[in-house]
């Protein structure tokens, strides 16, 4: 077998079903595949069923986009398949621009046919993450896009974001769906404010640090634009959503003590805050979660301590909150979590001071705009985080204790499993890699105890928790999520050149196209 005959041969072996020469045959081309033959060979193999081949060439593909990209082969790919190859989030990129070069490169190279094409092309370009004088000298000057109105207006509020800062909130819905590529990051643990002890006295912090437990060290992500207790806190891939809480200190640096009903974005893509529409009502130690790309806020407390039940959610299309029907009881400080495509606050208080814990599960459907509810003895969670993960609800420890109850929407059901090891209270925990993390927290009042500095993770495979590190101060009342943070990206190693390789030499004697051209077929279309 060689590079001149296996491709007639796989063919062959497909045809008269000769599966130990296909298998042969898929494995040398595997093991041959090049910048120059990859994408004619994912078709290939995808015309004649060959799925091991078709999937490890598109995987190359995908892997070695920087230098794939320069090859002709991409440019015979059909639309629907050069937009989803340009959209992976798979898709290995070391500059974001040469999405859009590949983009451009693909539309003139049969500009009368796909024309209409434009305004799609450009959406697999990832706007937010293309270097600011990229963005301003080439994207926003391409003939192509200052000739498509719609272009043009994308292109503008991505510089307006990247270039001039300006971080309306009218477009936050357009970073949200701008994400960096998978090439660029990994998941992060976000903690974000909280309350610390200085000189026996509490003091806010308006930090958000990130832990990485491939990279086991805290840093600095940014700071939240005021310090705020007892916010509502909830995340998508890459934005960090900030409901209202006790502001600290006043925007002029001022001391404060007003309840709020601001609302703030954080986004990674550009790291910076964006303001959003005010909630209709001011709430502390409510619940903040975020379902079917909205954010909903429930119960806490007003300015003056009442527990409220009124909830409400924001739209980030229309930058606009608008009331939901209020909880069945009113609750602060309950544990909340978004499953299954349901609204669940489990626990609470019906009382600021003294607490009074109450043992339901209240439970919202968009679909029908309505409450519902479940009670459980061994509900008992105040100043409890709640983590979803495989489609079940795990509220963990609150005041004062250290039970793990798990909720399972499809029996209604509560179950324990294994206690954290300590009593924990005012403390956060978010999924990361399949794990639980568990962080800081205080064991009774702040008046009377220390917060912790300790961090634990819960592993579900075999229900048992350990200890994962220390957080750089003992910390309580801080909310915890995970995001998408971006990394730097690492030198790849280049293929030999074309001329030196044996991959070239397929390249060069590429049946696969005269093969597709026989069955009337588009590259990958």
């Amino acid at each position: 077998m060689t590079t001149a005959n296996a491709q007639d041969l796989l063919e062959a072996s497909c045809h008269y079903q000769f599966q130990n020469v296909r298998e042969a045959c898929c494995t040398f081309l595997q093991d041959n595949l090049h910048p120059a033959n990859c994408i004619g060979m994912w078709q290939f193999a995808e015309v004649l069923a060959c799925e091991k081949l078709q999937e490890a060439a598109k995987q190359y593909a995908l892997q070695n986009f920087p230098d794939v990209c320069v090859e002709n082969e991409i440019l015979d790919l059909s639309r629907d398949h050069i937009l989803e190859y340009l959209s992976s989030d798979k898709l290995y990129v070391t500059e974001e621009g040469t999405v859009f070069d590949t983009a451009m490169r693909w539309l003139n190279h049969d500009l009368p046919n796909r024309r209409d094409a434009v305004r799609d092309m450009l959406g697999t370009v990832r706007l937010i993450s293309v270097h600011p004088s990229y963005l301003q000298n080439i994207v926003s000057k391409n003939a192509l896009i200052k000739q498509c109105p719609e272009c043009m207006q994308l292109v503008e509020h991505a510089k307006n974001h990247v270039l001039l800062q300006d971080c309306d909130s009218e477009w936050a819905g357009q970073i949200q769906m701008s994400k960096p590529r998978d090439c660029v990051g990994r998941s992060v643990l976000v903690i974000v404010g909280g309350m610390v002890k200085v000189d026996r006295k509490e003091v806010s912090t308006d930090k958000l640090i990130y832990y990485d437990p491939q990279d086991p060290k805290w840093r600095l992500l940014g700071k939240l634009p005021v310090p705020l207790l007892s916010p509502g806190v909830a995340a998508t891939r890459n934005s960090i959503y900030i409901t209202g809480g006790k502001a600290m200190l006043s925007r002029t640096g001022e001391e404060d003590d007003t309840v709020t009903n601001k609302a703030s974005m954080y986004s990674l893509a550009i790291e910076r805050w964006m303001d959003l529409a005010d909630m209709l009502d001011a709430r502390r130690s409510h619940g903040c979660v975020l379902l079917n790309g909205k954010v909903y806020v429930v119960g806490g407390l007003d300015q003056h301590d009442v527990v409220m039940d009124s909830a409400e959610v924001y739209d980030p299309e229309i930058n606009q909150w608008e009331s939901i029907m209020p909880l069945s009881r009113a609750v602060c400080a309950a544990a909340t979590a978004a499953c299954q495509g349901q609204l669940y606050v489990i626990g609470g208080s019906t009382m600021f001071n003294p607490i009074v814990p109450i043992n339901l599960i209240q439970c919202f459907s968009p679909e029908t705009g309505r409450w519902k509810y479940v009670e459980s003895s061994l509900v008992n969670h105040i100043g409890s985080p709640a983590v979803t993960m495989d489609g079940k609800i795990y509220a963990i420890a609150g005041a004062f204790h250290n039970h793990v109850i798990v909720f399972d929407p499809d029996t209604n059901q509560v179950t324990r499993v294994a206690n954290i090891s300590i009593v924990r209270a005012l403390h956060s925990a978010a999924m990361l890699d399949g794990k639980i993390y568990c962080t800081g927290g205080i064991r009774d009042v702040p008046e009377v105890a220390d917060p912790y500095n300790s961090m634990e993770c819960y592993d579900p495979d075999s229900n048992t928790w350990t200890a994962a590190g220390k957080l750089p101060q003992a910390l309580f009342g801080h909310r915890c999520v995970t995001v998408f943070k971006r990394t730097k990206n690492k030198p790849r190693k280049r293929k030999k050149p074309a001329e030196k390789s044996n991959q070239a030499q397929l390249a060069r004697n590429h049946p696969a196209h005269q093969f597709l051209q026989r069955r009337g077929t588009t590259i990958l279309g």
